[in-house]
């Protein structure tokens, strides 16, 4: 696997260089960021024994650090992979796929969670969002009327429906917060199931 990375905003790239350390990895992959310049690289890779297993990396500013690697005793497939979230606890939260062995039914996938803590996480408050209000139209007098043309409908266009302004960003935003409730709440059903 590749990476290139600019310390300018995106005017200037490195080269293409290899991610040291990465073996037999899936594509699936998860990045998540701090916003503040911490960012963590998540996925599953195969072992020589061709067994599953999760692999966590940070980004110094140069380079991938802190490496480590946790079995999770399963395949992996073209389908295996991982995500990853920085959770307001102090924990990176990661949601991982992998293939079950033939003893549970060749094919079948197995999703699972585990959580690390990482360093003085700070996540970014989310976009403060200021209605807008729309303009409203002015009436003027028509002195008589012209006709006109009548417009052609095209059907292969489609016609979009104007949006509000600042509805998408609201729909981002109570996505990602429903998905970082259910991270917390899935997060302890699993610890009071170890208990």
């Amino acid at each position: 696997m590749q990476h290139q990375w600019s310390v300018d905003d995106g005017r200037a790239w490195s080269a293409a260089a290899p991610v040291i350390g990465l073996r037999d990895t899936s594509h699936n992959l998860g990045l998540a960021t701090d916003g503040s310049g911490a960012l963590y690289l998540v996925g599953v890779e195969a072992t020589d024994q061709q067994s599953a297993a999760l692999f966590y990396l940070r980004w110094d500013g140069h380079t991938w650090v802190d490496r480590e690697t946790v079995p999770l005793g399963f395949g992996v497939d073209a389908a295996s992979g991982a995500s990853a979230a920085l959770l307001p606890t102090g924990y990176l939260g990661v949601l991982y796929r992998v293939t079950t062995s033939a003893a549970l039914g060749a094919g079948t996938h197995l999703v699972g969670y585990t959580q690390r803590p990482v360093e003085a996480v700070t996540i970014a408050p989310l976009p403060t969002l200021t209605p807008v209000p729309l303009a409203s139209p002015t009436l003027t007098s028509t002195p008589s009327a012209t006709p006109t043309p009548s417009p052609t409908l095209n059907l292969t266009t489609p016609v979009t429906p104007p949006v509000a302004n600042g509805g998408l960003w609201r729909i981002i935003v109570i996505l990602v917060v429903m998905i970082v409730i259910a991270i917390i709440a899935f997060s302890r059903l699993t610890r009071r199931r170890r208990y």
